[in-house]
């Protein structure tokens, strides 16, 4: 892997609930974490359930340093946290960063407010890694260092979510995870947002057809997806946050279709990579 590297790899797509069963082990059944490299720099996006294999995958690779970015706090994106293995080792250091959108709480509030009992048997004491909470405004650009640009975007979800756009090497890619949009309305600032961009991660939990049986609910489809990177000059849509109990063959039916609309959509699996810059 060479220091210009550009990569995303998934290593959880389901949405709303882990789900197991032979008849989903393609996909896979871990919720939203997923690992982009840049050069030699690891960001983690959500640590869902996805989020214990990947904290395990680092720690084996020797990789300590990391930057944890989090949507929103729904459990389905925050519940591999307390498993993260890079937060249990001495010599580690993690940056975890949000847009939580409440002035009463931070980051590091909310964290300590789920890693404890009741809700789990450990507090965050126990996590021995130099780790800090930053939190973010949502709009607002962050310089990473190392030629990696951040931006973030509110996304249409209940209680708030923050999508972002990573640039590095030249190439970029949109993460837009938990976003519902108007039907026959086309978002025009979100367009804005992903134009031009390589590669876009996005929430493709229901279909044009079963979305209105669910407004109000904080989700997509992907043909809505389509529809916005064709507008908006982005390249190859990669489907996320799939239904709990959305089997692999119907996945696999929908990703014809998708591909068929628009080439090089995809509806993407756990353990995928997507390479950018090789």
């Amino acid at each position: 892997m060479s220091e210009e590297s550009f990569r995303v790899r998934f290593w959880g797509v389901r949405g709303s609930l882990a789900t197991c069963g032979p008849e989903v082990a393609r996909y896979g059944g871990e919720t939203i974490s997923m690992e982009v490299t840049c050069g030699n720099r690891t960001l983690v996006f959500d640590v869902g359930t996805g989020g214990r294999r990947l904290g395990n995958d680092l720690s084996e690779r020797g990789i300590r340093n990391v930057d944890v970015f989090i949507s929103h706090f729904h459990y389905d994106h925050i519940e591999g946290l307390p498993f993260f293995a890079p937060l249990y080792s001495a010599d580690g250091e993690v940056n975890i960063y949000s847009a939580h959108g409440r002035d009463a709480l931070s980051t590091r509030d909310l964290i300590e407010g789920f890693v404890r009992p009741p809700y789990f048997p450990i507090h965050p004491d126990k996590f021995v890694a130099d780790w800090r909470c930053k939190d973010i405004v949502v709009g607002n650009a962050l310089d990473l260092g190392d030629g990696i640009a951040l931006a973030t975007f509110a996304l249409n979800h209940p209680g708030g979510a923050t999508g972002y756009r990573i640039t590095y090497g030249g190439k970029s890619l949109a993460i837009i995870t938990d976003n519902e949009h108007v039907i026959g309305t086309r978002d025009e600032p979100l367009g804005r947002f992903i134009a031009g961009t390589d590669l876009v991660i996005y929430d493709a939990m229901y279909t044009d057809e079963e979305l209105p049986r669910y407004v109000g609910y904080g989700h997509s489809t992907w043909e809505e997806g389509v529809r916005l990177c064709e507008a908006f000059g982005a390249g190859p849509l990669a489907a996320i946050h799939h239904r709990p109990l959305r089997t692999d063959a119907e996945l696999d039916d929908l990703g014809v279709i998708a591909g068929k609309t628009r080439a090089g959509t995809l509806f993407a699996k756990q353990g995928q990579e997507v390479v950018l810059i090789p």
